[in-house]
């Protein structure tokens, strides 16, 4: 039975099935984790959403996730939800019980709060390749759900949202790459962040931020590309898959651009009159 939690109850072990399997990674993370041995999840599949996730397939034990176990911290625990962006929605913590040393214990896994699926980085894979050998599992089930997600993502014409809050949107000088796109209408994002600006805007996450307002689009793969090159993804900004609403109320998941420096170049831009972040060329100081 698989049970859904967001407080911060302290967890006693921890099931990895991704890049936490990587020992060195582990180490690096939660220091003081220990490793305890592989555990093979029952009703549940590896699946790649860009990062590694599982899809919860009730009823079915015959189903099952390779992974690794670890005992931590609750020191080790709050790191976890660090890296696993529980604060900023990206994942949510999630507990079944397995039997270890001979009790029965409530054990930690992450959920991605997404859906569809997405091919991992190549680093990344590799990165959970190497977590498999630590942990000696079959690595069929990690090819498989690579092979799972390139199948979705070569289904025809597939259509994505992206939330857009600079140079992409209307009447801006790199709309034009969003030519094709179905415009969805004005959004703010759920999450909280920090803008500044010079001829672009940049946003970093931070949690006592404030919301960013800009504009959401379904577009399909190549315009999706097109703007990662535009966006210089993954390295200047990172593409992440985050919350929107719409001036509607409708809610959406939606790709946004967060960028990866570490400081804060440009001028920083203020909120408007209803609390947001919102950026365009006639307001820059460039």
């Amino acid at each position: 039975m698989f049970t859904k939690k967001n407080d911060a109850a302290a967890a006693r072990y921890y099931w990895a099935y991704g890049s936490n399997l990587n020992v060195a990674q582990m180490r690096l993370r939660c220091p003081r984790a220990e490793k305890i041995g592989r555990l093979y999840g029952r009703c549940v599949r590896l699946a790649f959403r860009g990062g590694a996730d599982v899809d919860i397939v009730v009823g079915k034990p015959d189903v099952i996730c390779p992974g690794g176990l670890w005992k931590i911290t609750p020191e080790c625990e709050q790191q976890l939800d660090r890296w696993e962006g529980v604060v900023k929605g990206t994942y949510s913590k999630w507990f079944f019980e397995a039997e270890v040393r001979g009790k029965l214990e409530s054990v930690l896994f992450y959920k991605k709060n997404s859906n569809g699926l997405l091919v991992p980085r190549e680093e990344y894979y590799r990165t959970i390749l190497r977590g498999y050998k630590d942990f000696n599992l079959d690595v069929k089930h990690l090819r498989k759900a690579r092979e799972r997600a390139v199948r979705y993502n070569s289904k025809g014409d597939k259509k994505v949202k992206l939330f857009v809050y600079g140079t992409l949107k209307r009447k801006e000088c790199n709309n034009r790459l969003l030519e094709g796109a179905t415009y969805l209408g004005n959004a703010v994002t759920e999450d909280c962040y920090f803008m500044s600006s010079h001829a672009f805007p940049m946003i970093w996450d931070f949690p006592q931020g404030r919301v960013v307002r800009g504009e959401i689009y379904s577009i399909n793969e190549k315009i999706l590309k097109d703007c990662d090159t535009l966006e210089g993804h993954p390295n200047f900004y990172k593409r992440s898959l985050r919350q929107a609403v719409t001036d509607d109320g409708q809610k959406h998941e939606a790709w946004i651009y967060v960028t990866q420096r570490e400081t804060y170049p440009g001028n920083e831009v203020e909120p408007n009159e209803h609390g947001e972040l919102e950026w365009n060329m006639e307001r820059s100081d460039a």
